[in-house]
């Protein structure tokens, strides 16, 4: 099977893996110029409080077990932007292919993600590292090595 990849993250950072998933998730993530995705989903957030103090932060939406969800892919030279709308709660976030794998940025915060392909065929994204500006973020805001 032959893609063209050039400046898409998820191809360029899962490699030969990126092969494997299901032909609908591989098109979501190959947008070329802008595509926009629409269906129904649940949120389920962390009860503690620094999950609530984070969720605050990013403008995370609240806890909904069915709620419409949006998601508008905008390719960019340095990846994709993506602008998420759960009911009527937006963020946005910019992807990119890195050397050291793929990122994701919230205005000044940037996290390194660890993607990779389940023995199940599913798509994960665990969040890895994290900096505020230049300076790293403690292990306890959510980095993990597996997710």
């Amino acid at each position: 099977m032959h893609m063209a990849v050039g400046r898409h993250p998820f191809p360029r950072v899962l490699g030969p893996a990126f092969a494997t998933l299901p032909r609908e998730v591989r098109e979501t993530h190959l947008t070329r110029d802008r595509s926009e995705w629409v269906g129904r989903g649940s949120v389920e957030r962390g009860g503690g409080p620094w999950s609530r103090l984070i969720a605050r932060i990013f403008g995370f939406p609240r806890q909904a077990p069915d709620v419409e969800v949006r998601v508008v892919k905008t390719a960019v030279p340095r990846g994709e932007i993506w602008d998420r709308r759960f009911g009527e709660k937006t963020l946005r976030s910019q992807l990119s292919a890195t050397p050291a794998g793929m990122t994701e940025r919230f205005g000044p915060f940037t996290f390194r993600l660890g993607p990779h392909v389940t023995t199940d065929g599913a798509l994960q994204y665990p969040v890895i590292a994290g900096r505020l500006g230049p300076l790293p973020l403690p292990g306890w805001f959510g980095n993990h090595p597996h997710g």
